[in-house]
């Protein structure tokens, strides 16, 4: 009997570490998600803000804006924001 109850012990607790991993994961990839769309949105507001004359200078089509912040957001999403 008590070598049911320590095998379901060790069970138990291998549950609970899995468990928190998969949490501590979990929060991880909220946290990078939270901040790749703060960085996007950041990103959108500054290019958005500039005139058409300003878009063209740096040669960027306002067509473009939502697609360049996206890009800037996720670069190097491997390892985090850069």
């Amino acid at each position: 009997m008590s070598n049911s109850v320590f095998m379901h012990g060790n069970w138990l607790q291998l549950t609970i570490a899995q468990m928190r991993r998969r949490l501590d994961e979990t929060a991880s990839t909220i946290k990078l998600a939270r901040a790749k769309r703060e960085k996007y949105l950041r990103t959108l507001n500054e290019l958005q803000s500039l005139t058409d004359r300003d878009l063209a200078d740096i040669g960027i089509p306002r067509a473009r804006i939502n697609q360049i912040a996206w890009d800037e957001a996720t670069k190097g999403a491997g390892n985090g924001l850069s």
